[in-house]
């Protein structure tokens, strides 16, 4: 199976051209706040894709997916695009092969999906089963294609991917690939790290300018 892989399109993803593929997987912000108008112009795009299956998740950007009075909406409206999977800590099996999404990242100033490190970020990563091989999140795991560069002055670690992620992911003995973006900067020309049986891809196509600078990411499986 051909996969092809992309995230963090924040609006640009008429700018995009995808190669061919089987599978299509976004690993979340599609849109910048969320709006309906956003993401009916993201959908209507993702489910004219040549690919026999399009999965897609959301990220911190999908403002109102998670919670508040515009998600039943923003469901219903994900939900008329049949030829669509729409993971949200959930999974689906493709040609046997065992697929789990999540659009959950740590916290950070309180956007959509965000938990708080530790022990409240780790009983969500519980959920993952132990037989999944494809793993989306949003996030990437720590020490993972996950720098983020510093302002002068700012301290905080230079690695921002989630702890408590990557001990889960080192549980999965059947994980193939492991997918995500969020932080552009750390995808960007080195997009794929290999460990063991396992490939990490950041498919995070803008930089934090949300200028279009990678390609979309494939992996055969």
């Amino acid at each position: 199976m051909k996969v092809v892989l992309i995230s963090d399109t924040h609006e640009k993803h008429g700018q995009i051209k995808l190669p061919e593929g089987d599978l299509l997987i976004h690993c979340g912000d599609w849109t910048n706040k969320g709006s309906l108008d956003a993401m009916n112009s993201f959908l209507k795009w993702f489910s004219a894709q040549p690919f026999q299956y399009k999965i897609f998740i959301g990220g911190n950007h999908e403002l109102g997916l998670d919670v508040g009075p515009t998600r039943v909406k923003k469901l219903d409206l994900i939900n008329s695009f049949n030829n669509l999977i729409y993971l949200e800590n959930s999974s689906t099996i493709i040609d046997g092969i065992k697929i789990y999404g999540s659009p959950v990242t740590p916290f950070f100033y309180s956007w959509s999906w965000n938990v708080h490190r530790g022990e409240p970020i780790a009983q969500v990563w519980k959920n993952i089963p132990d037989d999944t091989n494809i793993l989306i999140t949003h996030g990437p795991p720590y020490a993972i294609l996950d720098l983020v560069s510093l302002s002068p002055g700012e301290i905080r670690d230079v690695h921002q991917g989630c702890e408590e992620l990557i001990k889960r992911v080192k549980q999965l003995k059947h994980l193939k690939l492991h997918c995500f973006g969020h932080l552009h900067l750390g995808g960007h020309g080195s997009q794929i790290h290999r460990e063991g049986g396992t490939a990490f891809v950041n498919a995070a196509m803008v930089d934090d300018g949300h200028r279009v600078v990678n390609q979309p990411v494939v992996i055969e499986l």
